[in-house]
């Protein structure tokens, strides 16, 4: 499905004539204690791996 978004559905976007293109996907998930701290760490350097930690942003309550 993310495949088909990437290949599909986003260049068909920047090829039209709107000036800006802005896509936005959220996840939201619950996790205590230490599992939240474990999962968090894990989320951090996937993100790093695919070069888009500077470009997502990772909010904790």
């Amino acid at each position: 499905m993310w495949n088909r978004i990437g290949t599909r559905l986003l260049p068909k976007l920047r090829s039209s004539t709107a000036r800006e293109l802005k896509v936005k996907v959220q996840f939201e998930m619950r996790a205590n204690g230490r599992e939240g701290d474990a999962l968090l760490v894990d989320l951090r350097q996937v993100l790093d791996d695919l070069h888009l930690a500077n470009r997502v942003n990772i909010d904790v309550e």
